[in-house]
């Protein structure tokens, strides 16, 4: 069944075709993609920037990126946050990356949500970084806090033995925490690194263990960027809670998207073409 979605002639089509009934693309990806989609604009295979084909079992996910290429153009060029380069990096560095142990101690020691003020100020980010202390709390972790300024070496040599078991504990339980995430929460957990310099939060966010303005919140404490608390003023936070807001919006609707166990085909591939129209 190929799924033609139709939009203004100005703008790029775009078809969903099971990749059953594409023999060369089923060739390329083994018997494993017998079941899945891939996605066609204007009647090209779109591939990530390392060649690899779009194509996922979910039907939703490839109608939504497919809507977002129609809408704008650009999104190709991945100079914004959106569904479509969110797959890209799925397929290009997250799969790939796999669930090897062993990853989390930089990350963690990097986390600026981990590395509070040494003034005042650190009363407000602790308010908001509530979510994290009470993440770790129910784990039976030590909450761990870095200086701030000096590379992660030169952190671990200035923790005495009890505070270095404790964050070996951290680590370990956060790597055990990766491996058991889908491949599309370790995608948002990539991405919250990426745009947003954190770890811990994104992972709290990936499990739904935060919601979306508990992370903004732990964002701006995590930066800094606490109006009147850092300078700056309520508007310029406000402005920056919005961004971060949008993109977490954004890194969940993939992950529900993305996630086999969560999405939900339209219908089973058939032989012959069914037309259906976006809502």
């Amino acid at each position: 069944m190929a799924t033609r979605q139709h939009t203004s002639r100005s703008k790029p089509d775009f078809d969903i075709v099971p990749v059953a009934n594409r023999p060369e693309i089923l060739t390329e990806l083994g018997d494993a993609a017998q079941n899945w989609f891939c996605l066609f604009s204007s009647g090209k295979l779109q591939r990530t920037p390392s060649g690899i084909p779009f194509a996922h079992p979910s039907m939703r996910l490839l109608k939504a990126i497919g809507a977002e290429v129609s809408k704008s153009p650009d999104v190709i060029n991945m100079e914004q946050l959106s569904l479509y380069a969110m797959f890209c990096t799925l397929k290009d560095f997250v799969e790939p990356e796999g669930k090897e142990p062993g990853t989390c101690q930089y990350l963690i020691l990097t986390d600026p949500t981990l590395h509070l003020c040494a003034g005042p100020e650190a009363m407000d980010q602790v308010a908001l970084l509530e979510p994290v202390h009470e993440d770790f709390r129910k784990r039976g972790l030590a909450t761990i806090s870095f200086p701030q300024g000096i590379p992660p070496d030169a952190q671990i040599a200035c923790l005495n033995d009890r505070n270095k078991q404790d964050l070996e504990q951290v680590v370990t339980a956060f790597d055990a925490r990766l491996a058991a995430l889908s491949s599309a929460q370790r995608c948002v957990v990539k991405y919250g690194g990426h745009a947003h310099h954190v770890f811990v939060p994104a992972v709290l966010l990936a499990e739904s263990a935060c919601s979306v303005e508990e992370y903004v919140g732990m964002l701006i404490a995590a930066h800094c960027l606490i109006a009147g608390v850092f300078g700056g003023t309520q508007s310029a936070e406000n402005k920056v809670r919005s961004r971060i807001n949008k993109d977490a919006t954004l890194m969940l609707r993939f992950r529900d998207l993305a996630d086999v166990s969560l999405a939900v085909s339209s219908c089973p591939a058939k032989a012959n073409g069914t037309m259906l129209r976006r809502p």
